[in-house]
């Protein structure tokens, strides 16, 4: 799987636990300058990760994928706060198991980021792990243009078109 599907398929798991109630986007391109509307929502982004050596001395390889997840709100405690919406987050990722992924997905840190205009901000980062990584495939030799061959009465040389 890709980053990007490994993403997509992060984001269905907090969308469909949060039926709605938050908004889960994309990081923005300027995210000093990133205001919400809403009440809160949640922000994902790729954040790389470790490639493990190739297997048995193919090109195969596993790797580590971390996604970190940003927690806006308006308040930070109580029902509907940043704090709340961190541990349901928590909660709704910890232990599910990606498609493609070897291991089911594991909570490495949360992390108080800032308050800034009104916004408390926290930070969730987990890692899927055992992600195979594939060699891009050899490619494919070019299709032949000409044959030479000997013609079977004569043993002349002849040469056919492809």
């Amino acid at each position: 799987m890709t980053p990007l599907e490994l993403e997509g398929a992060i984001k269905g798991l907090v969308e469909s636990e949060f039926g709605g109630e938050l908004p889960v986007s994309a990081f923005p391109d300027d995210l000093e300058s990133y205001r919400m509307l809403g009440s809160a929502e949640i922000l994902l982004g790729y954040r790389g990760g470790p490639f493990e050596p190739p297997q048995h001395g193919t090109k195969a390889q596993m790797r580590s994928v971390a996604f970190e997840l940003v927690v806006m709100s308006r308040s930070m405690s109580g029902h509907g706060g940043a704090v709340a919406i961190l541990d349901r987050l928590r909660l709704a990722l910890q232990g599910r198991k990606l498609q493609g992924a070897a291991f089911p997905i594991r909570i490495v840190a949360d992390r108080y980021l800032g308050r800034a205009a009104g916004q408390w901000w926290y930070s969730l980062e987990i890692l899927a792990a055992g992600i195979p990584a594939f060699a891009k495939p050899e490619p494919e030799s070019p299709p032949l243009r000409h044959i030479t061959a000997r013609d079977a009465t004569t043993n002349e040389p002849m040469e056919v078109k492809a």
